[in-house]
Parts: structure tokens; sequence; C-alpha cells
């Protein structure tokens, strides 16, 4: 009896606590304690502003995986693919994306290759802001 009491009355204290940073925080949002405090940020989150300094060369270093999981995810989903699977290589200067097709044995290989070659390839050129990105295809 004498810790449900204890663990009641904490707990009681932990939400006015709570309610009270939440109002505190409400009231500045508003300009109760000033302009210029109401324009300041909660807290410093270091690892953004990281992200915001160098930006110029750290997202094009992210690019790759998201451009051949956004390829890999579009191919598989046309009707007569098993499984697609791709990869960069070369460097970041110069990339070319290598796209493996295992496609069910019914499947129409030339208006397959028509559909990747017209869509796929088109999307993921222009996702990756290079009309002249190479791009092989293997069919399997």
């Amino acid at each position: 009896m004498h810790a449900d009491r204890i663990n009641r009355v904490m707990l009681t204290l932990f939400g006015l606590l709570v309610l009270a940073a939440g109002a505190a925080a409400m009231a500045a949002s508003t300009g109760v304690f000033g302009a210029s405090f109401s324009r300041q940020v909660l807290s410093v989150n270091r690892v953004s502003a990281y992200f915001g300094d160098h930006g110029g060369w750290l997202w094009p270093v992210l690019r790759p995986a998201a451009l051949i999981d956004a390829l890999t995810d579009e191919v598989s989903a046309y009707h007569g693919v098993d499984s697609a699977k791709g990869r960069v290589i070369g460097d970041g200067r110069d990339p070319e994306v290598v796209l493996t097709v295992t496609t069910a044995p019914v499947a129409d290989l030339q208006a397959l290759h028509h559909r990747i070659e017209d869509e796929a390839f088109a999307h993921a050129r222009q996702a990756a802001g290079n009309p002249s990105l190479p791009i092989q295809l293997d069919l399997a």
C-alpha cells in the first residue's frame, strides 16, 4: 500500500512538471516572454546543422542507394518481372547503373524491355538529374 501511494505521488509530480513545461513553452511561443525569445530554438540540433552546412557534398554520397532502391522497386512491380537488382559502378562524378532483371517464363521480353527503357530508365535519369546517365540492362 505504501509503494502505491509513493508511485501515485511521483507520477502526479511528474505530470505537473510536464504540464508546467508545456504551458511555459506555449507561452514563450506566443511572445509572453518577449518577441526575441519566441523565435529561439528549444535545443540545438548539431546533426541537422552539420547536414545543412555540408549538404553540398554529403547528399550526393547518399543518393545512389536511394536511386537504385527506387529503380528496382518500380521495375519489380512490372508484370512479368520476378526480381530486379541494381548497383552503381564508377565514381560519383561518372556513375553508371547496372540493372539485372529476372523475368517470369511467360513474360513478353520485348514489351518488358521497352517499358523498362521508356519508363523506369527515364524516371531514374530524371531523379538523378542526369538525362544521359548510362544504364545497362541485363534481362535473365
